[in-house]
């Protein structure tokens, strides 16, 4: 692009022609004009998806790409929209990343501003996918699905996590919470028994005693099947620990002299 085509990007003075695309182009030089007579030291970093409505956006940035360095603007298109917003966000965590080159942290010393280009988001709706042991007890084997009128009871049922563990949670008198309580006396009950019989040569062991229940994941019979499962092996964990095997000697052979 010549120099004369160039000036409707580089002159700050009098009048200029642009198009849409070439203000919106010229736009954020334009704000780098203004960072630097404020003293700032702004990068900007622009991306989006390259088949947004904004036809020719991408293509002109490319066009002055040189211009784009020399003010300190990084331009890098992406495949799609959630791609490109990725990348924006990601310029905004450059100082969570102390290995980063010193090019890259020499970028920005104050702060990052950021653009995006790309279609607008299509209208979504949300819903709502359940599975509780009563539906299952009844025979249903499909999750229930319930569309947004569904925001208001759970909602309700959030604020209702004050009662948790209290007399009026009526969800802690199902088997996987009375469970979920007992695991805590178990617990500490075990590595109590891990204590009294600590030494340095079973510290190993008591390790892997204290991160077993670690293996307790899952939801409802998943979850009790696994709690079953890991006191099962935890109990033979500890009959190994408070009562080592006796150590295998040696056999000893004699001589005998003539």
């Amino acid at each position: 692009m010549s120099e004369t085509l160039l000036e409707k990007y580089t002159l700050t003075e009098g009048h200029v022609y642009l198009t849409g695309i070439q203000a919106l182009v010229r736009l954020p030089m334009d704000q780098q004009y203004r960072d630097v007579r404020a003293g700032l030291r702004i990068g900007t970093f622009i991306s989006g998806y390259q088949g947004s409505p904004l036809a020719g956006y991408d293509l002109t940035l490319a066009r002055v790409g040189h211009l784009l360095q020399a003010h300190n603007i990084v331009h890098q298109p992406a495949v799609n929209e959630e791609l490109g917003a990725t990348a924006v966000m990601g310029s905004q965590m450059l100082h969570l990343f102390p290995q980063a080159t010193e090019e890259k942290r020499a970028f920005v010393e104050t702060q990052m501003r950021d653009c995006l280009y790309g279609l607008a988001p299509a209208p979504r709706t949300v819903s709502y996918h359940f599975h509780p042991p009563l539906l299952r007890a009844l025979g249903r084997q499909r999750k229930l699905t319930l569309g947004p009128w569904c925001n208001g009871p759970l909602r309700l049922l959030r604020a209702m996590k004050r009662l948790r563990d209290g007399r009026f949670d009526l969800f802690g008198y199902t088997r996987v919470r009375r469970a979920e309580r007992q695991l805590i006396t178990w617990y500490r009950q075990t590595m109590e028994q891990v204590l009294d019989h600590l030494e340095a040569s079973n510290y190993a062991m008591a390790v892997v005693i204290a991160h077993t229940p670690d293996a307790i994941r899952g939801y409802e019979e998943i979850k009790r099947r696994r709690i079953r499962e890991t006191q099962t092996v935890v109990a033979q964990h500890l009959a190994h620990f408070i009562t080592p095997s006796p150590p295998v000697s040696s056999p000893v052979s004699l001589s005998h002299s003539t």
